[in-house]
């Protein structure tokens, strides 16, 4: 995951606390990404530093802000760990607000190292605390990370589920590109199952989503998936476009490798292929949840 996703997804999330997002790695004035190579304690001194925070929330800060830097870093299992600490600390300090947001952080880096089922258990400990405080859209955020988790876990029925009790909340938040994303891990859902009409309508609203969001990278992504669940339903014709238009949005959204990628899925979509009988499997070039398109994302922080 990049640092800079992180840092955007933070900026562009109402605070947790009104006023009070807390002390991050770009507000102590410290390059996060290069405080795994020793300069832990830069942090700490940092946000040591900022008046009005108790000893247990500046600890849950800087182990939030470390976790954060360590999955930029690559290293899985120390981002897990700083990120459980963290989650304890604001248990100690009796934050409950900021308490969500770390566990929403836990189980994002626990999806990412593979740890599905814990990743589960860490949003839906946050799905509690984020329905406390009443706040719909992070509620559809928790929800969507959860589905993605779910998913992964191969519990696809309690995937669709949380996917779209998401959907409902985003799209009363009025967040099409969080809403989008519910979409998009519904339809790569159905599709596994074989639902490819199903899977077709969910991937159609997650594009449109993402286009009205003007998140070419995204609307890319779902545009490919659908292509895919297109041609598995034995409309090739609609796959093609599907397709070059998903190579089309990569190319605006800087993305020449993925660009690449949906290339050959659209060289390979136009070889025949019988209606009457569709695969179960994803097609050669089409991709799966693993590739060569990319895999379903969480939302990161919101």
């Amino acid at each position: 995951m990049k640092w800079a996703r992180w840092r955007d997804a933070d900026h562009d999330d109402a605070s947790i606390l009104p006023g009070d997002r807390g002390v991050l790695p770009e507000r102590a004035g410290i390059d996060a990404p290069r405080l795994v190579g020793g300069q832990r304690q830069a942090l700490k001194r940092a946000v040591a530093q900022t008046p009005g925070y108790c000893a247990e929330r500046r600890h849950g800060e800087v182990m939030q802000a470390l976790g954060r830097a360590l999955a930029e870093d690559g290293r899985g299992a120390e981002s897990t760990e700083a990120l459980r600490r963290a989650v304890l600390a604001y248990h100690a300090a009796g934050d409950r607000a900021r308490m969500a947001g770390a566990l929403m952080d836990w189980g994002v880096a626990l999806t990412g190292t593979g740890s599905f089922e814990e990743a589960v258990t860490a949003h839906q400990a946050a799905l509690t605390l984020v329905r406390e405080l009443a706040d719909w859209r992070r509620e559809g955020v928790v929800l969507t990370n959860l589905g993605v988790a779910l998913s992964f876990a191969k519990r696809d029925q309690d995937a669709i589920a949380a996917f779209d009790a998401a959907v409902l909340l985003l799209t009363v938040a009025g967040v099409p590109a969080r809403e989008a994303m519910a979409l998009d891990g519904k339809g790569r859902v159905l599709a596994r199952l074989g639902r490819i009409d199903e899977a077709v309508t969910a991937l159609s609203a997650a594009v449109e989503g993402f286009r009205k969001a003007g998140d070419r990278r995204h609307e890319a992504q779902s545009l490919a998936f659908l292509g895919a669940a297109l041609r598995r339903a034995g409309r090739a014709q609609d796959a093609e476009l599907a397709l070059e238009q998903a190579a089309a949005a990569y190319r605006v959204a800087g993305e020449g490798r993925l660009e690449a990628q949906v290339q050959s899925a659209l060289a390979a979509s136009r070889r025949p292929c019988p209606a009457s009988a569709p695969q179960q499997g994803p097609q050669p070039g089409l991709g799966a949840e693993t590739g060569p398109f990319p895999a379903m994302e969480p939302i990161l922080r919101g």
